[in-house]
């Protein structure tokens, strides 16, 4: 299906005055459906083009076999990282998304559309229901678009709850992490969403503590300009730090990014300049969250100090 921009634009501004703020979840369900529908024809396809079915051929192939149409029609190019698929979940990156490319730097995630298309569609394909959620956005600034489909911490307890539990019934213990996600899923979302909206603010705020402080730290690093090196790496690490927190993860930032950037701080001698930095931002982000919200940020942004510091 081929949609031009003045389509996608009309679309969106639409949905927007009809049902506002809605109007996301209302694209993220009709990207479901899509997904879901358009599984079941690839399917039927796939056996009459190869004479296989889908489970008969690499995945990898199959998956840009389904992909590539979209591709020429412009919905963008595209990556699938199953490194962690034995883990239970994935990753696609969206090269050139038409949502973004049409809306442009707007401050937020805006390709619903995708989230949904992709949840469908392996929903139908694995027939199970899957969720997809967008951390990363072109219309944010980025380069790309990332929409990871589960989330690893609760599949890995998931998947320990059920061999712990195997010929029996878990007892309520054993359960209270699902509850206590589920009970806490409100505020965490409302937190990612207002860490979000005012990331630019926040990075600002937080420049402006930091350097009214100490007003050389940030000068110079290496022959490197401290201050706007320091905020591009400040940016990143609290999108990470919103996505762990939405997720209930705090694995994720020494695995995936934490460590990685730990090295780049002792390199270049950063040290200092990072510990004075992640400690600030624990008090800035306490003016745009409530209590409920920095009582679960809080111990994420303190591991970042007490790594890179």
């Amino acid at each position: 299906m081929f949609a031009s921009e003045d389509f996608i634009i009309g679309l969106i501004e639409g949905l927007e005055e009809e049902v506002g703020s809605a109007s996301g979840v209302v694209m993220y369900n009709i990207g479901y459906q899509w997904g879901m529908r358009d599984a079941k024809f690839f399917q039927q396809w796939f056996e009459q083009e190869y004479k296989k079915t889908i489970r008969e051929v690499n995945s990898v192939f199959m998956l840009e076999a389904w992909w590539w149409p979209f591709t020429a029609q412009g919905w963008g190019n595209w990556e699938v990282d199953m490194s962690e698929h034995k883990n239970g979940f994935m990753f696609v990156n969206i090269f050139d998304s038409a949502v973004a490319r049409t809306l442009g730097d707007v401050g937020k995630p805006v390709c619903h559309i995708y989230a949904g298309l992709f949840a469908g569609f392996f929903s139908d394909i694995v027939k199970k229901s899957l969720s997809c959620i967008e951390i990363q956005c072109y219309s944010m600034g980025e380069t790309y678009c990332n929409k990871p489909t589960f989330t690893k911490q609760m599949l890995k307890q998931l998947a320990q709850l059920s061999n712990e539990t195997e010929g029996r019934y878990a007892s309520s213990t054993e359960l209270q992490f699902i509850k206590d996600y589920i009970e806490s899923v409100d505020t965490r979302i409302s937190a990612y969403e207002k860490i979000q909206l005012a990331e630019a603010e926040i990075v600002s705020k937080v420049a402006e503590i930091r350097n009214a402080a100490e007003p050389e730290l940030f000068a110079k690093v290496s022959q490197v300009d401290g201050t706007s090196v320091c905020r591009r790496d400040f940016a990143n690490i609290l999108r990470h730090s919103a996505a762990a927190l939405l997720f209930d993860d705090r694995d994720r930032m020494p695995e995936n990014f934490l460590l990685w950037y730990k090295i780049i701080v002792r390199t270049f001698s950063y040290d200092r300049a990072a510990g004075v930095t992640y400690k600030v931002v624990q008090e800035v982000a306490q003016e745009y969250l409530t209590t409920q919200e920095s009582t679960l940020f809080n111990p994420i942004l303190q591991l970042n100090q007490v790594v890179l510091g």
